[in-house]
């Protein structure tokens, strides 16, 4: 399942209102991308955090040595951390997806994600 976030609204930008990343020895300033799967009433949903990093434009930045690259990640009843594992395992499921590693606000934050087994259909 192809995926894109905008990080601006239509009637005016925010993207001055976003500061770039920065991890210093008192300060650190970062973002976190959170999804939240529910799964209905007797089961506590599922969560998965990544954190991601914000730049200034690209006329502002140094040149760039590498390109940017797709990182893969895998989530599995295996990977998640959750209260509930015994009857995560029991269903079993297994989602990968690749997501850039270097992207600007002014573009959408892209990838790709692929349900590869899901005990629930």
């Amino acid at each position: 399942i192809p995926f894109s976030v905008n990080l601006k609204e239509d009637e005016e930008s925010i993207v001055e209102n976003f500061y770039e990343t920065f991890h210093g020895k008192f300060i650190n300033i970062k973002y976190l991308l959170t999804a939240n799967i529910p799964r209905g009433y007797l089961h506590r949903p599922l969560t998965a955090t990544m954190e991601f990093t914000i730049e200034s434009d690209r006329d502002d930045l140094p040149e760039r040595r590498s390109p940017p690259q797709m990182v893969i990640f895998n989530i599995t009843q295996n990977t998640a951390r959750h209260q509930l594992l015994s009857e995560i395992i029991i269903g079993g499921f297994r989602v990968t997806g690749k997501i850039a590693t270097q992207c600007s606000l002014q573009d959408p934050l892209s990838g790709e994600l692929t349900v590869e087994a899901s005990s629930v259909p």
